[in-house]
């Protein structure tokens, strides 16, 4: 409720503006939409009582389910294209905790911070994991020290080299994992 108060004051300020703006000006397609912002602009805060009944049946739980309450939308205060606020936002209502019983959010934007953490974490031990297995492979095949330092050469180079330009595209540097 406190929310829906804070933008009733900026619908008033809006309405104030609207005033302004002589309305016999208005023509066709224009007129149309004035008078629907100004439609929008009258809304006033409401709480679950308000809700007409065939809306608030579309969140409730089905009757066989046994669950009780409401089907809940959290939405992000800020941009759900910025990776680091959606990982942060999964982070805090990923779970939530209630009366000792555990409930999970789901959705695209979940599943791709979910997704995004699992990156971070596996992108820093696989690198290091093929490398080894790419150095095993290589000392049973050559059976030579030797050897094996200049076969893994070429690919130590390409490694780095794909950190340089990683470096210089982002504008800032990364650690390297092995």
């Amino acid at each position: 409720m406190e929310q829906q108060l804070k933008t009733r004051e900026i619908l008033n300020q809006m309405q104030e503006r609207l005033v302004e703006i002589p309305a016999d000006l208005m023509t066709g397609e224009n007129k149309e939409l004035f008078d629907i912002v100004k439609k929008s602009l009258a809304t006033q805060p409401f709480t679950v009582k308000d809700v007409p009944e065939d809306l608030l049946k579309q969140f409730r739980p089905v009757p066989e389910s046994g669950e009780k309450g409401y089907f809940t939308l959290i939405i992000p205060k800020g941009s759900v294209t910025d990776s680091k606020l959606t990982v942060e936002f999964t982070k805090q209502v990923g779970v939530i905790t209630m009366g000792g019983k555990n409930f999970y959010a789901t959705g695209h934007m979940i599943l791709m911070a979910n997704l995004a953490m699992i990156v971070i974490r596996d992108g820093k031990i696989f690198p290091a994991l093929v490398a080894g297995l790419i150095l095993i492979i290589l000392l049973i095949s050559y059976r030579d020290p030797r050897a094996l330092v200049f076969a893994m050469i070429p690919l130590l180079a390409g490694w780095y080299g794909c950190l340089v330009l990683c470096i210089f595209s982002t504008g800032r540097s990364t650690t390297p994992t092995l």
